[in-house]
């Protein structure tokens, strides 16, 4: 082989490498390409609103950087009034340490997501949500509480989601070469019928597959271009996700505390 190869097999295995909790610019972009012929006209005007067939892009670079809990973690403990001191891992050093009860901090959920501004990337809304990764049910909600919140946070998701664009499973037909192209797909509707069947036994899983939604979305409708409608209209959900999700255990929290 020449050295040129053997150089850029090098790049390739390093790039391999990098951390998941970073955001996927190394996977390079494939813009869908229509086909049948349309006006100029016709393509500004499409550029404008995201399309229901551009949907979803969500995996990151590869779905091998998709890193899932390594075990299941420890059912959440009802009884204890204190909330727990988690640390969030990257290649398996401590990153950042946080408490479980700022998952029912919706204040400072939201002021996290308001400090990113309106315009939020995609890197961005990622770094925010894999911020307190992997997520945890926080105390003092009980473990059985777990599938209500999970729930809740979907319809939160579904709602905000004004283009439908993680509504349902995205198909060839939908987004040519889709299958081709991200090799684990996940939608709202799927994590549903996971979280009915009893798929999801922890917070941790969950979140997992919620990142999964989006960075297929970032596989799939990242261009090289940039201005993409479709990933501005995900990176605007993702960064709301973490808030929703607070909301959703603050508020099963209160019915809980009732039921007492």
């Amino acid at each position: 082989e020449s050295l040129g190869e053997v150089e850029a097999a090098a790049e390739i295995i390093e790039n391999q490498r990098e951390d998941a909790a970073e955001p996927p610019v190394g996977r390079q972009r494939r813009a869908r390409k229509s086909t049948s012929a349309a006006t100029p006209e016709a393509e500004k005007q499409q550029s404008r609103t995201p399309s229901k067939k551009g949907k979803k892009r969500a995996a990151a670079k590869s779905n091998e950087d998709i890193v899932e809990p390594a075990g299941e973690p420890k059912p959440e403990l009802a009884s204890s009034p204190r909330s727990r001191r988690r640390s969030a891992r990257a290649n398996g050093k401590v990153v950042k340490q946080y408490n479980d009860s700022e998952f029912l901090d919706v204040p400072l959920l939201k002021k996290e997501r308001e400090e990113l501004g309106k315009n939020v990337s995609f890197a961005e809304a990622r770094q925010l949500f894999t911020k307190r990764s992997p997520w945890v049910l926080p105390e003092p909600l009980d473990s059985s509480k777990f599938q209500e919140v999970a729930l809740a946070t979907l319809k939160k998701v579904e709602k905000i989601d004004r283009y439908s664009l993680f509504a349902e499973p995205v198909s060839d037909d939908d987004a040519p070469d889709y299958s081709k192209i991200v090799k684990k797909p996940i939608d709202l509707s799927t994590m549903k019928t996971k979280l009915e069947k009893g798929k999801y036994k922890s917070a941790a899983y969950f979140s997992s597959d919620l990142l999964l939604m989006f960075d297929n979305c970032k596989l799939y409708n990242d261009d090289e271009d940039g201005g993409n409608d479709v990933l501005d209209e995900a990176a605007r959900i993702f960064a709301l996700v973490p808030e929703l999700y607070g909301e959703a255990c603050l508020s099963v929290l209160k019915k809980q505390n009732k039921e007492k």
